[in-house]
């Protein structure tokens, strides 16, 4: 078996549409954030297919970066991901949209609750996100552990989960974590979303998983937040000089990490982080009016592939986000 790289994650339908800021206030959103859906957001759902713009997008953070990296790689079944769907229409769409993208998936599939969805609320140039996880939340790690399963995981020489799979299935991220190590593969992870990092259990998953992180990804705000979370009684603060382009943030600045990493893998991280701002400057650039995306993590986790240095490859997600992320949600060119 010939899997490059193995997703696990979160799969949800998006349910996308420009709004205006009334609604993003209605519900206690914020404009760049991502959130949890809470009793008091169920309505917008329903509001949100009303809209006589929206549309419906096979999504999540981690299934959009899978797919777009089987995409570059442009080989049939050289990726694979897995998570949780219903036995219902939704799921379906995100079946058809990944084996169309050439994507292996081995979902698991709860009979008994309805596919997860986002409600995309998009007011140029940002946007909001806001998820009902449903059936994504019941990902269990047996599933993982099946035979079948488990062997791609054993094949996989990159493995990725955006943190938000934290909230989800923790034993699954161990698990896979830790079989990467065994075979010489690549684990990669991204902080996702501040939040995650203020939340006790979440952030107790975060610190266990540090150690054995090749790739730890995220924007600004989510570094920062790590940073000030305070990691152990022995963190360190890493100077960051901005690369390859205008610094948004306005120049160079410091990245606080505990003892975890290693010195590859605070080099990364720094890089990763940096390489963020570089791709908006591009997207603002190159499309002027485009829904800028906080997830790039597609790009940056496909560029490792060939192990090459980072310098080399810098170029390919610059252009992953022109192409992927200036549509409204992850549309790959046909």
């Amino acid at each position: 078996m010939a899997i490059n790289l193995l997703g696990m994650g979160n799969p949800l339908l998006d349910i996308s549409s420009e709004v205006e800021p009334a609604m993003v206030e209605k519900y206690g959103l914020k404009m760049g954030d991502a959130v949890l859906a809470e009793e008091k957001h169920q309505p917008l759902f329903d509001e949100m297919v009303k809209l006589p713009s929206v549309q419906y997008i096979a999504g999540g953070a981690t299934q959009n970066s899978i797919r777009v990296a089987q995409w570059m790689l442009q080989s049939s079944g050289a990726t694979a991901y897995m998570g949780c769907i219903g036995n219902d229409a939704n799921g379906n769409k995100m079946k058809e949209a990944c084996a169309a993208d050439g994507v292996k998936t081995a979902y698991m599939i709860d009979s008994s609750t309805p596919t997860g969805c986002c409600a995309v609320l998009i007011n140029h140039p940002e946007r909001s996100l806001c998820t009902n996880l449903n059936a994504a939340n019941n990902f269990k790690v047996e599933h993982l552990k099946q035979p079948e399963n488990w062997a791609i995981c054993e094949a996989a020489k990159v493995i990725y989960s955006a943190g938000f799979f934290i909230t989800v299935c923790p034993d699954a991220m161990r698990a896979a974590c830790a079989e990467a190590a065994k075979h010489d593969g690549l684990y990669c992870l991204n902080l996702s979303a501040p939040f995650l990092m203020m939340v006790p259990p979440f952030k107790a998953v975060f610190v266990e998983l540090m150690p054995q992180v090749d790739f730890l990804f995220g924007n600004e705000t989510e570094a920062q937040t790590w940073a000030d979370s305070g990691n152990s009684g022995h963190s360190k603060t890493y100077k960051i000089e901005p690369i390859g382009g205008e610094n948004m943030a306005g120049g160079g600045g410091s990245f606080q990490c505990g003892p975890y990493y290693g010195p590859y893998n605070h080099h990364c991280a720094v890089k990763a982080w940096h390489d963020e701002w570089d791709l908006w400057n591009v997207v603002r650039r190159w499309a002027q009016g485009a829904v800028l995306s906080s997830d790039r993590a597609a790009g940056e986790t496909n560029r490792n592939f060939p192990r090459c240095g980072v310098e080399l490859c810098r170029p390919q997600p610059r252009r992953n986000c022109v192409l992927v992320f200036v549509p409204d949600g992850c549309q790959l060119p046909r």
